[in-house]
């Protein structure tokens, strides 16, 4: 947008109160007019002096105090207070029209040349209610503090401190969000953005360039609150797992194309770590089992289901991955829990889907509940198994997983399966295949 341009002071009367309407032209393609109506303006001026009172028509008053000579023009408001309702659908013209409920009260103060950019310094709050533009909604109270730096330039913004007790953008609640920004040349800095969500707090930084699909290079850094209960990871409408701490970095570079599109544009790296907590099913110890079943179809072992609905407790959950192509590409995957370790590489996408191939050992407290779960008695023998081969795949919230029990000797397994079942064991002898 080109900077606005003072057109017309239709109405001024002076010392008594009068009617006035300012319009300010939009020097852009659009080049439509701001309409601030004032049901009353008051000035008086004292050489270089000048002070005014206004009530605003739409509801609101502001009271302004400062000099104006032939250096320029330097003023402050010290008093401001508005109605949300009619002030921000004036203010944030671009995109739809905002919803807002409340009063805006603040301060401000305007200096620099007549003929040159002026720059303004104030706070301003959103004292009650609450602002709902687009996916973003906004709870007072909210402050805002800055400088701007307009007329004769492009637009330019500094020192900018956003504070707010909860932030809502679609379906994401930040709460104690904190930010400090900065906008010139098309350019935005996030110098630093603090945030709490999913029991964590989150730290952003990094830049936004705005062009005709805006470009962005941020880096994120997040960690559980200290005092959290256990928070939950929930990729669809099933809870994946709850857990205890989580600490994650992300260095990521994209451009805004669409809602629908822009999550295909992103590329970066980072890094996780998961601890304590647990998986909400278990889909690893059914897939051993079932897989060593088919090994001894002698016995008629009994089958387990896919999914069982209580998974093992977490020791750690760690990765390092690559952002690409929608998805998260990792080669270090390393997952223990109570019942077993898990090592892995593949993709994880941002759809939450999985194809993962890796190995799998089971603890000796895996063995034992995973007899459990057959309600068959535990082997006094001890069934040592080698790290299985192991393909995960589906989505987060219904895991597909195949284990491979190729490479497991018969003749060993049997040794130890067919006790509960008084069976003898076949007469021939089955060796191991080689590795």
């Amino acid at each position: 947008m080109r900077p606005a341009v003072l057109a017309a002071l239709v109405v001024c009367a002076w010392p008594a109160p009068a009617r006035a309407q300012l319009r300010l032209i939009d020097g852009g393609p659009a080049g439509a007019p701001l309409v601030l109506e004032l049901s009353s303006l008051e000035l008086r001026i004292a050489g270089s002096a000048l002070e005014a009172r206004a009530v605003l028509a739409a509801g609101g008053r502001l009271e302004a105090r400062g000099t104006l000579g032939e250096a320029g023009i330097e003023a402050a408001v010290e008093a401001l207070s508005v109605d949300a309702a009619s002030a921000l659908p004036w203010l944030l013209r671009a995109g739809p029209r905002p919803a807002a409920e409340g009063v805006l009260a603040g301060g401000f103060s305007l200096r620099g040349p007549l003929r040159g950019p002026l720059a303004l310094e104030g706070r301003l709050e959103l004292v009650s209610g609450s602002v709902a533009w687009a996916a973003l909604r906004l709870d007072a109270p909210v402050r805002f503090a800055g400088r701007v730096v307009f007329l004769g330039q492009p637009i330019a913004l500094s020192d900018v401190q956003i504070l707010a007790p909860r932030v809502q953008v679609d379906e994401l609640v930040g709460r104690e969000v904190e930010a400090r920004l900065a906008y010139r040349g098309r350019t935005l800095d996030v110098d630093a953005l603090r945030f709490h969500a999913f029991d964590a707090a989150w730290l952003q930084r990094g830049r936004v360039w705005f062009e005709e699909e805006p470009r962005f290079d941020l880096a994120i850094d997040a960690h559980s609150a200290p005092d959290a209960e256990l928070f939950a990871v929930t990729p669809g409408d099933k809870v994946f797992g709850r857990f205890e701490s989580f600490e994650g970095g992300l260095r990521v570079r994209g451009r805004w194309t669409g809602r629908d599109t822009w999550l295909a544009t992103l590329e970066g790296d980072g890094t996780l770590r998961l601890r304590g907590g647990r998986l909400e099913r278990s889909a690893i110890l059914p897939a051993i089992w079932n897989a060593l079943a088919g090994r001894v179809p002698l016995l008629k072992l009994p089958r387990l289901p896919r999914l069982l609905d209580r998974g093992p407790r977490v020791e750690e959950l760690t990765s390092s991955f690559r952002l690409a192509e929608s998805a998260l590409h990792t080669s270090d995957l390393v997952l223990r829990t109570e019942d077993f370790r898990l090592t892995g590489h593949g993709t994880l996408g941002l759809d939450a889907s999985l194809a993962l191939d890796g190995r799998v050992a089971l603890t000796q407290r895996g063995v034992e509940r995973m007899f459990a779960m057959t309600t068959l008695p535990i082997p006094k023998t001890r069934l040592s198994l080698p790290a299985l081969p192991v393909r995960i795949g589906g989505t987060l919230d219904d895991v597909q997983v195949e284990v491979d029990a190729s490479r497991v000797a018969r003749a060993p397994l049997l040794a130890v399966l067919k006790a509960p079942f008084s069976l003898p064991l076949p007469g021939r002898r089955e060796e191991a295949p080689p590795d």
